[in-house]
């Protein structure tokens, strides 16, 4: 209740001529901690541009991401749907309506419901067999590594990328960081909790064996390591004479 306190206050100190706040983030799904911001979506009737600011207010931390419906549109049904993750629509779905719901904050949810609903656009081969190259030459890395550093340092890279090949030759939304496991539990929990405890594995036993298995289990869905024959062709304006 404190945090929609806050919001009501920086709606009225500061987006008062905005038709409604949208409060959402981790605060709201109830996952926040002492250092989490309050994620805003100001809606208002008509703007220029959208932006996005950060300030922090009574202490707290705020991130505002302010749109028209126009605007908000454009980065569900552009940015959003081609880079796999429904940042907009998500926060749109879940939030907390401020001041109080009105016809058009309803109307927004139904068109964020809906564009979730519809998953994200599909990853063309090309990409695929670039995210299948990379994760051969990690594993490769991983299975070879001499020291804990390299080890750290290749699994950092294989959290993100294992997760991104998952998400995105499934056809699904994508987390990314610390949402990775939490997105993938509304996929596949089992998975999701294999993933976890792979990583949790390499991280605090220095045992690579389950992550490598793991990228294994995940090439093979898509056909398998990529080394021998893949080639990728640069542009032909890319010179300098």
């Amino acid at each position: 209740m404190d945090y929609i306190e806050i919001a009501n206050r920086v709606y009225e100190e500061r987006y008062s001529d905005a038709k409604f706040l949208i409060l959402a983030g981790s605060i709201v799904r109830g996952e926040g901690t002492k250092t989490s911001d309050l994620d805003i979506v100001v809606i208002y009737e008509k703007i220029d541009k959208a932006f996005r600011e950060s300030f922090i207010y009574e202490g707290t931390m705020i991130e505002v991401f302010a749109h028209d419906i126009s605007t908000l549109k454009y980065f569900m049904y552009n940015i959003d749907y081609n880079d796999g993750r429904p940042v907009m629509a998500s926060m749109v779905n879940e939030g907390v309506v401020i001041p109080s719901e009105t016809e058009l904050s309803n109307e927004l949810k139904r068109i964020a419901k809906d564009h979730i609903k519809k998953g994200p656009k599909e990853t063309d081969i090309d990409k695929i067999d670039s995210m299948r190259y990379n994760i051969t030459n990690l594993l490769d890395d991983l299975k070879d590594s001499r020291n804990r550093n390299e080890q750290t340092a290749i699994a950092v890279r294989l959290y993100e990328d294992l997760a991104e090949l998952y998400f995105r030759s499934r056809r699904c939304w994508r987390g990314k960081g610390k949402s990775i496991v939490r997105i993938m539990k509304k996929y596949d929990p089992d998975f999701a909790s294999k993933y976890n405890e792979s990583f949790n594995l390499l991280f605090k036993k220095e045992d690579s064996s389950k992550v490598i298995e793991l990228g294994e289990e995940l090439l093979n869905s898509v056909g398998g390591y990529l080394f021998e024959g893949y080639k990728l062709e640069a542009n032909k304006e890319w010179r300098i004479d």
